[in-house]
């Protein structure tokens, strides 16, 4: 256990590091926090319990994919990571991609220890690899023998990442059988993945709990969303909270058409309808 050095923080220091690892500090500035004492940093002690071994490698991140991924052929590399206190001089690495054929190779470039004089962690080609709209692809990668040794520390040995890609086409929303749920759902899968074409999500005859947001900005002119019920009456977006103000917020983003449908905010504290941002 490293001995807590992590206090109580006030000003614009937002990153602290001791021997053992760095903490990046995010902030409060808006809503909730309020103009007092904004901005709110994290406040308090952190404890922690360093788990490691002298030859200990694992995988943090697959790289260069970044929504959108649209159709077409993208490299996709990993991220490896010295953990241990020896310098390692060659692990293996192992990846597999949608529960296929299991590949590796040997990484024989020195990764020095953490806070060591040269780099830890190095960035390893896994491939390229064929991405279409409305797909998901599942990317399995993990080390193994680091210095030709066993490796006894194994929580952080694997990464197994999905990646999304962006959407473009027709979609059913609720019902039977639909490509989404929820109309939360869909915009969530949105939001995350962005849009490689014209969206069209269909909602059908339900009732859609709230609050929504569209905030992507690959959704534009080339790449517009409509979002069309049933009918009026039989597509309902309802909400009744006040944390976002809104049943709909439209944040920074343009050519959005809502369709169809009766959007009813319940709320009795700043009930907004759709609030548009940016």
């Amino acid at each position: 256990t490293g001995t807590p050095d992590l206090d109580y923080t006030n000003g614009n220091i937002n990153q602290f590091s001791n021997n053992d690892l760095d903490l990046d500090n995010g902030y409060g500035a808006g809503y909730p926090f309020g103009g007092t004492f904004s901005p709110r940093y994290w406040n308090g002690t952190l404890y922690y319990t360093v788990l490691s071994g002298p030859n200990n490698a694992g995988v943090t991140k697959l790289d260069s994919i970044t929504p959108p991924v649209c159709s077409g052929t993208n490299d996709v590399y990993a991220t490896i990571q010295n953990f241990g206190s020896n310098v390692i001089d060659s692990v293996q690495v192992f990846y597999q991609v949608d529960q296929g054929t299991v590949d590796s190779f040997w990484y024989t470039n020195p990764l020095d220890t953490f806070r060591g004089s040269t780099d830890s962690a190095a960035s390893v080609l896994l491939g390229n690899y064929t991405f279409t709209n409305n797909q998901s692809r599942t990317f399995k990668v993990w080390t193994a023998n680091p210095n030709n040794q066993v490796d006894t520390v194994n929580f952080n040995d694997t990464l197994e990442t999905v990646i999304n890609t962006g959407l473009s086409g027709i979609f059913t929303v609720g019902g039977t059988n639909p490509d989404f749920p929820n109309l939360n759902a869909a915009l969530t899968r949105l939001n995350q993945s962005g849009a490689c074409g014209p969206v069209t999500l269909q909602l059908r005859r339900d009732t859609f709990a709230g609050p929504f947001s569209v905030q992507t900005p690959t959704v534009n002119s080339q790449n517009p969303l409509r979002i069309v019920g049933a009918s009026r009456d039989s597509v309902v977006l309802t909400y009744s909270g006040d944390a976002p103000y809104a049943l709909f917020t439209i944040d920074g983003v343009s050519h959005v058409t809502l369709q169809s449908m009766t959007l009813r905010h319940e709320g009795t504290n700043d009930a907004w309808g759709i609030h548009f941002t940016g």
